[in-house]
């Protein structure tokens, strides 16, 4: 279990097996599960920003999920956004990110990943299948252009059950 600073809300990796005062005398409590798993995740994409040009990144954050569909990448009634999507929201402004929010594994092509700097994986399972989500599966040219376009050296990270995308012996190298 993680824990967060009850007065700064920072988070303390160092408390991950308990919770309590620290040694300095801050405070600790539990995060909540799904913000445990989520937090580390975006402070890798906020240190990725850092040393990018001012230029606001384009980044396509991909949620499909052909396998389990977790919480919060989960959307809600009639589409709004998930809990990950609103996170990302309110950090886009402050850090010069520009986010599209997609699901539709037919979309990606190279023509189409053209258009960031960054593809952003939170997704689960055999994404050539429609899946659990409904939403319409990533072609097998689809997932040849993303491999192309990572081994050109555009940004991708794959969080949490982002490896769990292609059971195969592809390597994103880039």
């Amino acid at each position: 279990m993680g824990c967060v600073d009850v007065e700064s809300g920072v988070f303390n990796v160092k408390t991950i097996l308990g919770c309590g005062s620290s040694k300095s005398g801050t405070n600790f409590r539990p995060m909540k599960p799904r913000r445990l798993l989520f937090t580390p995740f975006l402070a890798l994409l906020l240190a990725a920003t850092s040393s990018v040009s001012a230029e606001t990144l384009k980044v396509l954050y991909f949620t499909k999920s052909s396998g389990y569909e977790h919480a919060v990448v989960r959307r809600g009634e009639q589409g709004a956004p998930s809990y990950s999507e609103n996170v990302l929201m309110s950090l886009a402004k402050d850090h010069d990110l520009e986010f599209t929010f997609s699901k539709d594994g037919s979309l990606l092509s190279a023509e189409y990943l053209a258009q960031f700097d960054v593809v952003f994986f939170y997704t689960s399972g055999y994404l050539q299948r429609v899946g659990r989500d409904g939403n319409p599966p990533m072609s097998p040219q689809g997932k040849q252009d993303l491999l192309e376009w990572v081994a050109e050296g555009n940004g991708f990270m794959a969080v949490h059950a982002g490896g769990d995308s292609f059971h195969s012996f592809e390597t994103m190298a880039g």
